[in-house]
């Protein structure tokens, strides 16, 4: 079985390496070409990612794993591959993302990543393990996700296809905008939110804030918000979370994605959202 992943940044890198070790073969795209060195608990493994222009080739499973704002570039270099399966999966943080594939006219289905992964240039670390959850929204696709789960569950993460994948788009959310936006203000790994008592209070304010805005949607979580960003913060307590990563390079971050559509539902989720835009804008030279 061949998986395209295109994206080769710490998930895309991370679900490449475990595709290898259950013995898929792997293409791996990006924006630049290059080597991946991904480390793990079951050791380190070297992967080469091509860069443009890339050489469309047949895949039997296309993920697309790269950063929201880059979801429409890269799913118009997806219309050139050809895919056996009939369904692209999307794995990103926020939202956005999985809208725009849809809209698209991909037939799409979201991937939810809570395991911790960490990337400094050619190097990518799995710090911490969790899950990888897979469905589409509002409709069962698990039959034509079933392929994956050979290829992508293992001892690092477990592999859960879900009936509807919005609820856990939602509660993923919440983790990320209570985790992320804290660890990054406070410029520490993710363990400062289950460690620190006033860091931990502030991200269970803004995790609850987003599961009211959720539950006024019709969306109930699977599961208390507060409790997940608590687990997580604790199960990747040494990963700096992507976020930070971004600022910490001057790059562009996904706050757009993460704080961004909650903005207007939320006063407090707005304030820490241009506290978030202010420093991505500041550690850019904007």
């Amino acid at each position: 079985m061949l998986f395209c992943i295109i994206g080769a940044g710490a998930v895309g890198s991370v679900l490449a390496y475990v595709a290898e070790l259950r013995g898929c073969s792997v293409r791996l795209y990006s924006r630049s070409e290059g080597l991946r060195y991904v480390k793990a608990p079951a050791g380190t493994l070297t992967l080469n990612a091509e860069g443009p222009p890339w050489r469309p080739t047949q895949c039997d499973y296309m993920l697309l794993a790269v950063k929201a704002y880059d979801t429409r570039r890269a799913l118009e270099m997806a219309r050139t591959f050809r895919v056996a399966s009939p369904i692209l999966l999307v794995v990103q943080n926020g939202l956005g993302g999985l809208e725009e594939a849809e809209s698209m006219g991909f037939n799409v289905a979201g991937g939810v990543a809570d395991f911790g992964a960490f990337r400094r240039g050619a190097l990518v670390e799995l710090r911490g393990t969790g899950r990888l959850i897979v469905g589409c929204r509002g409709r069962d696709c698990s039959s034509e996700l079933a392929g994956l789960r050979s290829c992508l569950d293992s001892p690092l993460f477990r592999v859960e296809i879900v009936d509807d994948i919005e609820p856990y788009r939602w509660l993923k959310l919440a983790v990320n905008a209570a985790v992320n936006s804290i660890a990054t203000l406070l410029e520490a790994p993710n363990g400062v939110v289950a460690h620190n008592p006033n860091a931990r209070r502030a991200a269970l304010i803004i995790a609850e804030e987003v599961e009211r805005i959720a539950h006024e949607k019709g969306i109930r979580l699977p599961a208390k918000a507060s409790l997940e960003t608590i687990r997580v913060a604790e199960s990747t307590s040494e990963n700096i979370n992507s976020l930070l990563q971004d600022i910490e390079l001057g790059r562009r971050t996904e706050v757009d994605y993460i704080l961004g559509p909650l903005a207007a539902s939320s006063r407090l989720i707005e304030l820490v959202y241009h506290l978030l835009k202010s420093l991505e804008e500041e550690r850019r030279g904007l």
